[in-house]
């Protein structure tokens, strides 16, 4: 049984070359996630406010900005 483990984490003499490519694709692969989802999590932020602004209720960011228009 633990040859066949073996045999099979070398494969075929190429295990030293294969494994680093998978670890290297799951390290690119989890990045992608990571930012993926902080991206959308802001783009839901985003998209709250301005439902915000559209109700006519200010949020944070969004007072400073129609206090300075309403100035002109």
């Amino acid at each position: 049984m633990a040859d066949r483990i073996t045999e099979f984490l070398a494969m075929g003499g190429h295990g030293a070359f294969i494994w680093p490519a998978y670890i290297v694709a799951a390290v690119v692969l989890t990045g992608l996630l990571i930012v993926s989802i902080k991206n959308a999590r802001n783009q839901e932020r985003i998209l709250k406010q301005l439902r915000a602004a559209r109700r006519g209720a200010p949020t944070g960011a969004q007072s400073g900005a129609r206090n300075s228009d309403d100035a002109r």
